[in-house]
């Protein structure tokens, strides 16, 4: 299984084939007001890759879940 909390790595390895969990570490917050900073235009991208069709099979909010996927 591969493991990130990272929403680019996770849409990587499905599209390679592998069972993923996803350690969604905070929720969205929403599109922030202009100006949209570097730090904040990051946040946004690394939140929604999942959009990009190859969202994960499990979605935790730590490590503590994981031993039950496995």
């Amino acid at each position: 299984m591969f493991v990130s909390s990272n929403g680019f790595d996770v849409t990587g390895a499905k599209r390679f084939g592998f069972n993923v969990a996803w350690i969604r570490r905070s929720a969205a917050t929403g599109v922030p007001v202009d100006p949209v900073l570097p730090a904040q235009m990051y946040r946004l991208l690394r939140a929604n890759a999942e959009m990009l069709g190859y969202g994960p099979d499990h979605t935790v909010s730590d490590l503590s879940e994981l031993p039950g996927l496995l």
